[in-house]
């Protein structure tokens, strides 16, 4: 029976903790724009004579490729005036944000906010500096660290404890990545976080470090009606996903973009599983037969856990019968029994919305 433990491993954070994530959240979201306002002035402006004449070029990279913006003139002097100056005004507030931040990150720590291990914020960080890449799923137990943002409580450390980082690729979109990545596969890119990752030998899913923490590349079983669909992102030395049942529930739902603190105190972007369906994808692990008996145990305190921290604090994030409707029929079968068995499950979160919900 699929119980609430009402005396569930999480805490509110204080008012004060609060505060300075919000502060932080605010300011990071304001230091992303800028850096990207700023990558609109990448290069440079110069003038080039050419035939006696002087000319604008717009210069895109170190190797001087650009092209003619035409000669000399008040227009083309305009322009060159108001780069310089846009440019110089971008990269002022880059900086000047990214001081905050700086600054910000030490108030995080004091605030006990600042929980993610640094090594899967380094990988997230680089992961998501990599067009395509930035889409792999943080699945698993890395995942709770949004899901206590989300709803501003603090979860015990030993719910959250482990030493690995499922990353969940969607294979449809092989072409994409193929196309936009820059590095030959997702491996070359973990080596950016920290240069002792190596493939495991004895699990090419996998990637650890020199300190043993693992990486693992997991995507849903392929569609036997369609195309196979690939099992790596990049070539034969690169990580080759496992198929594992039940993946495909996981994506086939919107996805959930959440800063989290890094144990340093710096912020970054998680992408994680609708926190829903996260926790009954959980709840449907425990019930499995082929399950490991330690991590059945496991997947149900962290299900059940998730959908307290719903039930008490999501309200955005209904259970009710439209969201049920979307569901495959094995994690209706675990949701109904939950709330079948929890009358503390609040009835306005499931089913009394406001017209059009």
């Amino acid at each position: 029976m699929l119980m609430i433990d009402k005396s569930m491993k999480y805490n509110n954070l204080s008012s004060e903790s609060r505060r300075v994530y919000v502060d932080m959240q605010q300011l990071y979201e304001q230091s992303i724009d800028a850096s990207e306002k700023l990558s609109k002035y990448s290069g440079s402006m110069v003038w080039k004579k050419s035939n006696g004449k002087e000319y604008l070029y717009r210069i895109r990279n170190r190797r001087g490729h650009g092209k003619s913006l035409g000669p000399r003139s008040e227009k083309t002097e305009i322009i060159y005036e108001q780069f310089i100056s846009e440019k110089k005004d971008a990269d002022e507030r880059q900086q000047a944000l990214k001081s905050e931040v700086n600054r910000q990150a030490k108030f995080c720590v004091a605030a006990e906010i600042a929980r993610v291990p640094e090594i899967a914020a380094n990988v997230r960080r680089v992961l998501q500096n990599e067009k395509g890449f930035d889409e792999l799923l943080i699945i698993g137990t890395h995942a709770l660290y949004a899901y206590e943002m989300m709803a501003g409580v603090r979860i015990d450390s030993d719910m959250l404890a482990t030493g690995d980082m499922d990353l969940l690729w969607d294979s449809r979109k092989k072409i994409k990545i193929a196309a936009d990545a820059k590095v030959n596969g997702i491996l070359p890119i973990l080596k950016k976080a920290d240069k002792s990752f190596i493939r495991l030998d004895n699990k090419h899913y996998a990637a650890a470090n020199k300190k043993g923490f693992l990486i693992e590349l997991v995507k849903p079983l392929s569609n036997p009606l369609m195309k196979v669909e690939p099992l790596s992102i990049g070539n034969e030395n690169d990580l080759c996903a496992v198929e594992i049942e039940g993946l495909d529930w996981l994506i086939n739902q919107p996805s959930v973009v959440v800063i989290v603190i890094s144990e340093n105190g710096f912020p970054v972007k998680w992408l994680v599983p609708d926190p829903r369906v996260y926790a009954v994808h959980k709840l449907w692990l425990a019930e499995r037969e082929d399950r490991d008996p330690v991590k059945k145990q496991r997947d149900q305190q962290q299900g059940l856990l998730v959908l307290d921290i719903i039930n008490n604090y999501l309200s955005s994030y209904r259970l009710n019968d439209k969201f049920k409707k979307n569901l495959p029929k094995e994690l209706n079968a675990v949701l109904n029994e939950v709330l079948a068995n929890n009358e503390n499950f609040d009835s306005g979160i499931m089913n009394n919305l406001p017209p059009g919900l």
